[in-house]
């Protein structure tokens, strides 16, 4: 159980869908696939942030604009993600807040003070972890930007 998305997109060959099967890997995204499960609160937050209520609401592909303006707020939500990971600051969200609030929130949380004066044990054993759940997010936005530069119209689907 949990959050499992996928990327499709015209000319999408055998191959490219076959490679979106990993067994629920959580570094998948350079094939178009993203991983959360249900106990990746943090994770599946940071999702709904990128991917509007729209998307989880349709029972098929629908349509997604990958843009730079997204791409540019991701690269704050990763560092906000990162920061929560290593130093237990929570994302203060909710999962079901309207898309613009969240940005707000996110952006106000940005330009708050980022040093820190503590490390909390146990949190960096899951940094490697958390880095490579947040490629693979970034690894995925930027293959459907470029099927967004190729015209290949990407869809975005999400099964939860």
């Amino acid at each position: 159980m949990g959050t499992d998305i996928y990327l499709s997109y015209e000319g999408m060959t055998k191959n490219d869908k076959k490679a979106q099967y990993t067994g629920w890997s959580i570094d998948a995204g350079k094939f178009g696939y993203l991983r959360a499960s249900i106990g990746m609160a943090t994770e599946n937050a940071v999702l709904r942030m990128v991917f509007p209520n729209e998307y989880w609401e349709e029972d098929k592909p629908k349509r997604f604009h990958f843009t730079e303006d997204v791409y540019k707020k991701l690269h704050a939500i990763g560092l906000l993600y990162l920061r929560q990971n290593l130093i237990g600051t929570p994302i203060k969200n909710s999962e079901h807040e309207k898309h613009t609030e969240v940005f707000k929130e996110l952006f106000k949380q940005l330009a708050e003070n980022l040093e820190v004066d503590e490390v909390i044990e146990g949190k960096v054993e899951g940094l490697r972890w958390a880095i490579m759940w947040i490629n693979s997010l970034f690894s995925f936005y930027e293959l459907g930007m470029e099927k967004e530069k190729e015209k290949k119209e990407p869809k975005v689907y999400i099964s939860w």
